[in-house]
């Protein structure tokens, strides 16, 4: 082997230059260099600009320097770098120049050029390699490093936490720096799109030449951090990609053409090489050593790569990467350990006369560090000086859209628009457009260059519409979303039933509340009906029915009442009829000495809470609620004692049935308990003491301690919030769960209830002091109150924590053990106050949100003695198997009432005296049903029984004494089922009707020949599985139109005849496929803007409504839709997760439509699916037609689902929207004000909606 051996001397200097003293920038008040002048320093960021604040028209600026200028003092805004590279620059009139910087700036940062930088780089940090091949710059995916008098080093901000960006601002002689380094990938950076966009102003905030984040190969998220980039208008200089393209010259120059012509940027390849150890391309020797074949492939594709990227003029730098194999490599280390690995090394040729970097010895022995013959083509190839203005990328500025709102001047004669000013001082002029009832043009009557006057006045119109345009400093425009203003709107009545009337109205110029007043009679006398209401919508209650109303509103402000009032509304109440509702969803809490009932409301009612001891009465009331008050708490229990109760609803019209019995049993102590067994829900259910909860998005269910628990992850929001005052009633106490951390943090919490900060009371299980379980209250920010342990947190075991307090002592238990005590303790919870933020899981602080399973949270009124914590710590919490109970089928009607065994008076039979309604002894749930006596009674279902079918009954049963039944009447040659079950088991039979079936019973009971003399009975049900409906995806094959005689303007509905269309690209007609929608389907595939299924030409009507309704299936993300020329285009993106779903919606053209196509591709909106499956296509204009088939498409408020996702959609007013379980469970609720949708769990569902036009139930069916 040949040696070369020569000596390379690097000076690295620190404070190079000692630059900072230079001051090459002037910037000058008036344009042409004239006016006040003022010098800037290099390296600082000025920020301070005093009197040349938004005061800058023209600068000169040295050869040499480069100097970053902002419209906003931390760097963001609009802002532009200028460099005077080859001569000195001179910039007469920024108005000409960069208009978005007249007078704008507030920014400035001037740094030295490094003008002998070239495109070659080295991507590492080992001296004498990037000197070996003559490299002008280097990254290291850090900010460590420094640079030289010959070597530009470029600092990457590589994650999200490091390097810090005081590193990166304060290194002397830097001018660029790289964004994120691969946030594609999981072992990067790791970032979504939304967080580097969130954290691109600290890259603004430097001051310094700006390079994007850098994907792992630039066709993988780099076009989405682009266009948000874009659309936020953050500045990006140039595209920073990684290329490991195993590819021919054309290949490598036709990717790089495609960047370039996407971004218009110059790009830097900041890591790159002839593919890389996941690349499958072949190589000569078969293997990837360095042999002699191997290396003259890679000198042979290093050749025309590297003389591409110099010829290419918008590739402003490139740095190669070495570590890879050996056949790849520009250097290598040849030592005995590469030997071992290279038997056949003596007979690389290539070896002979390479050139040496270095040598050493150390563990492998002899090192010689060498260029590879491709390195030696990198070494020796002259590169061309990186920056090129021909190729420089200037920023642009899109003014930003505003948004138009309004209020009502305080004489309400005026209507005051007014805007947020998004784009400060970036704007021309701002024109406020108007257009009146029977115009057909916009006319402008407001126009100002003034940026800081945000609103316009006008007369309240009779009827108008109002644009905002925003004009920016180079005459580009954008149009805010159109707002309607009426007379009529400023203050609108409504009756909502017999009693109520709603008020809503528009807000009132510096008003900060509003008197309303009534009267009965217009222009009679108004009497003040709420005062200081702070909203802009009022319900008024309690009024006569069949009543007319008048109503004026009175703006409040500092200075007390206007002498102004709003015009009079005017409401009549609707007839008043009796409640034909029962009341629903009743919750009890057995409380100690009390019982909390809450229920769902019946318009216009009042309630009567009736009660008795047995569970077949007599009920005699113990109390009426108000009008529409829908809790009760009956404080005359006694505690040891069940209860029973119905609630029925009444008014002046008569009174409702009685609802279904519910039970309860109040005992010593009882404050709150969620078990949490009642099936997954964001409404935990209190038992105790029905304290209302959320549990927030990020929770889910899971198995508890015993039965079911809820997992908390760790998240923003995953976490659980109990209702206000939970504890502000307690001074002793005793606050005890179980919990099963996952992992553990300083300062997580297991709960804190309070309200901020300053005030509140908690349990974490790793404070930040000694890493120990710690109980603290504090009030109003005084001296914290503590009770410390030594116990640390345990992971992956259930533990049981409780607090107790009795006085002055507290006490802490762990799995039923004293751990820690306090004796003068001066604080409780009732000092607390009433605590607005009650967390499980989080913490009133940014503290980390708990990361584990927890079960049986319970909160007591006394402090349990340590033996009924340990009692409590041993307490079986288990549940059955089939707990929480859920039905076995969700398509199918189960034929008993009450499944969960909530009341005897859902069924039949006879014997009541002997029926009693258990609650100690229950297989699942709260309750189960208890039939006392041998033959003494029987629990029946009426049934009307199918011929010939097939029937399923299942319940959970206990016997006593002996053998029951399940037999039947009128089936037709139907068999009893015996049973005896000394334990709760399940009883599980199926059943045939004959031909001659017809109405009967279903029954148990130990009559005959049984002997049981009790039996208890739990999660009842009876299914007709013979003839049940089963829901598939075929479903709607049946293919009705949804208007009877009107034109379809789809060719083929049934999208089985490709002929008939119009479009383009890879689509195919498929047939026979089991997944498909109903028969034959249309599919394309897009895998970008490949494909697209059109109806063309279609003439749009003016001021026209057009419906579309088709099933989709979208694979590997979503489909593009448009609308094109609608007046506007209507642009959409639909994914449906890899499921058929119903796209079913109404769009309008407006005035200027022209005749156009509609559209399903892979181009518009940016869609990332790969394929999409379009079947039963249906596109109607729907103004013209009175007819409908679809009686769920309506302008009322409906309820729908598609594929997994449920819908709201016509809301004009407050809707609320409650979900069932076939067995009454509430499983959702959501209030909403406008429309909406959410995804949900697959099964049948009871959806009950509810408007201001009244209430409906509907079957909601999840796929």
């Amino acid at each position: 082997m040949k040696k070369n051996y020569s000596l390379f001397l690097t000076l690295q200097l620190f404070c190079i230059y000692f630059l900072q003293a230079q001051s090459p920038l002037t910037v000058y008040t008036e344009d042409n260099y004239s006016g006040d002048s003022q010098t800037y320093a290099i390296f600082t960021r000025h920020y301070n600009l005093g009197v040349f604040d938004n005061n800058i028209k023209s600068f000169t600026l040295q050869q040499g320097y480069m100097v970053t200028l902002a419209t906003s003092t931390d760097g963001t805004g609009y802002s532009r770098v200028f460099r005077a590279d080859d001569a000195d620059l001179e910039i007469a009139s920024l108005q000409t120049e960069s208009p978005y910087l007249n007078e704008t700036i507030s920014f400035i940062r001037v740094m030295a050029l490094n003008d002998f930088v070239t495109k070659k780089g080295w991507a590492g940090w080992i001296q004498d390699e990037w000197t070996a091949i003559n490299a002008s710059w280097r990254y290291d995916w850090s900010a460590g490093g420094n640079s030289s008098t010959n070597l530009e080093y470029v600092p990457i901000k590589q994650n999200l936490g490091w390097p810090g960006w005081g590193e990166i601002e304060n290194k002397a002689n830097v001018t660029h720096v790289l964004g994120y380094n691969e946030p594609d990938r999981p072992d990067q950076s790791n970032l979504e799109n939304e967080v580097v966009i969130d954290n691109w102003k600290y890259f603004m905030n430097s001051g310094l030449r700006l390079g994007s984040p850098a994907h792992s190969d630039p066709y993988n998220g780099l076009s989405g951090f682009m266009a948000e980039a874009e659309a936020n208008n953050y500045r990006v200089d140039f595209i920073a990609i990684h290329s490991y393209w195993s590819r021919d010259q054309q290949d490598w120059s036709w990717r790089l053409d495609n960047v370039w012509n996407a971004y218009q940027r110059p790009i830097w390849i900041t890591e790159w090489n002839n593919g890389a150890n996941w690349t499958t391309e072949a190589w000569p020797s078969g293997n990837r050593l360095a042999t002699d074949a191997n290396v003259q492939k890679q000198l042979e594709d290093i050749t025309y790569i590297v003389d591409l990227l110099e010829s290419k003029p918008y590739v402003e730098r490139y740095s190669f990467y070495n570590a890879v194999e050996d056949c790849r490599a520009a250097v290598l280390i040849i030592n005995d350990c590469w030997k071992a690995n290279n038997p056949d090394w003596e007979n690389y040729t290539w070896l002979d006369d390479a050139y040496v970097i270095s040598t050493w010895t150390d563990g492998c022995g002899e090192n010689t560090k060498v260029l590879t013959p491709a390195g030696e083509y990198l070494r020796n190839k002259n590169s061309a000086k990186a920056f090129n203005p021909a190729t420089e990328y200037i920023p642009t500025w899109t003014p930003y859209t505003e948004t138009l709102s309004y209020t009502i001047s305080e004489d309400f004669q005026n209507v005051v628009l007014h805007w947020e000013g998004r784009n400060g001082e970036l704007v021309n002029n701002y024109v406020v457009e108007r257009r009146l009832s029977g115009e057909s043009t916009w006319s402008s009557f407001y126009d100002s260059p003034d940026y800081t006057v945000l609103s316009a006045s006008d007369a309240i119109p009779t009827y108008a519409l109002y644009q905002l345009k925003t004009v920016g400093k180079d005459n580009a425009e954008t149009t805010s979303p159109q707002i309607a203003i009426s007379l009529s709107s400023l203050i609108e009545a409504k009756a909502t039933s017999a009693k109520k009337i709603e008020l809503d109205w528009t807000a009132v110029e510096n008003a900060v509340s509003y008197n309303i007043r009534r009267a009965t009679s217009s222009g009679g006398t108004y009497t003040l009906v709420a005062s200081e209401v702070s909203d802009t919508n009022y319900q008024d209650t309690n009024l006569s029915p069949n009543t007319t109303y008048y109503y004026k509103i009175w703006p409040v402000n500092a200075g007390g009442e206007s002498g102004f009032s709003s015009p009079e509304a005017m409401a009549t109440t609707f007839s008043l009829n009796a409640p034909n509702a029962t009341v629903q969803n009743i919750l009890v809490g057995s409380g100690d000495n009390q019982v909390k009932l809450k229920w769902d409301i019946i318009p216009d009612a009042q309630f009567d809470v009736k009660r008795s001891t047995s569970a077949v009465g007599p009920f005699v009331s113990v109390g009426t609620t108000g009008f529409e008050e829908n809790e009760y708490t009956d404080q005359t229990t006694v505690n040891g004692t069940a209860y029973y109760y119905v609630i029925t609803p009444f008014n002046d019209a008569g009174s409702g049935s009685d609802s279904s019995t519910v039970v309860s049993a109040p005992n010593t102590g009882q404050h709150l308990y969620y078990d949490f067994n009642e099936g997954f829900s964001t409404n935990p259910y209190d038992r105790w003491g029905v304290y209302q909860s959320t549990l927030y998005p990020a929770v889910s269910g899971g198995t508890g301690k015993g039965g079911s628990g809820i997992n908390f992850t760790g998240d923003d929001d995953s976490y659980m919030q109990i209702e206000n005052g939970v504890v502000s009633s307690l001074t002793d106490f005793t606050i005890a769960t179980w919990v099963k951390l996952n992992s553990s943090s300083n300062w997580m919490r297991i709960f804190d209830f309070g309200s901020g900060s300053a005030t509140n009371m908690f349990l974490t299980p790793q404070n930040g002091s000694t890493g120990n379980y710690r109980f603290a209250i504090k009030y109003n920010n005084g001296t914290e109150e503590r009770i410390e342990s030594s116990v640390a947190p345990t992971l992956d075991v259930w533990t049981h924590v409780a607090i107790t307090m009795n006085g002055n002592v507290g006490i802490m238990y762990i799995d039923g053990v004293e751990v820690g005590r306090k004796e003068d303790f001066t604080l409780t919870p009732s000092i607390l106050g009433e605590t607005t933020q009650n967390y499980i899981g989080k913490s009133q602080y940014p503290d980390p949100i708990l990361d584990a399973s927890l079960d049986e949270f319970r909160i007591y009124n006394r402090a349990l003695s340590a033996a009924e914590v340990t009692s409590l710590y041993g307490e079986d919490v288990s549940v059955p198997e089939e707990c929480p109970f859920t039905l076995l089928y969700s398509d199918k009607t189960n034929l008993t009432p009450d499944p969960e065994m909530n009341a005897f008076n859902s069924y039949q039979g006879w014997g009541a005296s002997n029926q009693v309604l258990e609650t100690a002894d229950v297989y699942c749930g709260a309750n189960a049903m208890r039939l006392n006596g041998r033959c003494s009674t029987s629990l029946d279902v009426a049934v009307n029984w199918e011929a010939n079918t097939v029937y399923r009954v299942k319940f959970a049963a206990k016997t006593v004494g002996g053998t029951a039944k399940v037999g039947f009447t009128n089936t037709d040659g139907a068999d009893a089922y015996v049973f005896n079950n000394s334990d709760w088991d399940i009883v599980d039979y199926t059943f045939t009707t004959g031909a001659n079936a017809s109405s009967g019973l279903i029954f148990i009971n130990s009559c005959e020949s049984e002997t049981a003399t009790q039996i208890l009975i739990d999660n009842y049900e009876l299914y007709n599985i013979g003839n049940a409906v089963v829901i598939d995806n075929n479903e709607d094959c049946s293919f009705v139109p949804l208007y009877d005689g009107e034109q379809n303007l789809a060719p083929n509905r049934a999208c089985d005849d490709l002929s008939l269309w119009q479009g383009w690209g890879n689509r195919e007609v498929v047939t026979d496929n089991v997944d498909a929608h109903c028969g034959d389907y249309i599919k394309l595939t897009t895998n970008g803007c490949n494909a697209a299924l059109d109806i063309n030409p279609i003439n749009w009507a003016p001021n026209a409504t057009y419906r579309l309704h088709v099933y989709i299936k979208t694979i590997g993300g979503s489909i593009g839709f448009m609308a094109n020329n609608v007046d506007p285009t209507l642009v959409e993106t639909f994914d449906t997760g890899g499921a058929w779903q119903l796209i079913d919606f109404t769009f309008a053209t407006g005035a200027n439509p022209s005749a156009s196509f509609i559209s399903f591709n892979g181009c518009d909106g940016s869609p990332s699916g790969t394929e999409v499956w379009i079947d039963d296509y249906q596109l109607y204009r729907t103004d013209t037609i009175l007819g409908v088939n679809d009686v769920a498409f309506s302008t009322e408020t409906q309820v729908k689902a598609i594929g997994d996702n449920v819908y709201i959609t016509n809301v004009t007013a407050k809707t609320e929207l409650k979900l069932y379980s076939l067995s009454g469970a509430l499983v959702k609720s959501v209030n909403t004000k406008t429309d909406t949708h959410f995804s949900f769990k697959s099964g049948l569902w009871i959806a009950v909606l509810k408007t201001n036009n009244g209430q409906k139930a509907v079957k909601l069916i999840v796929k």
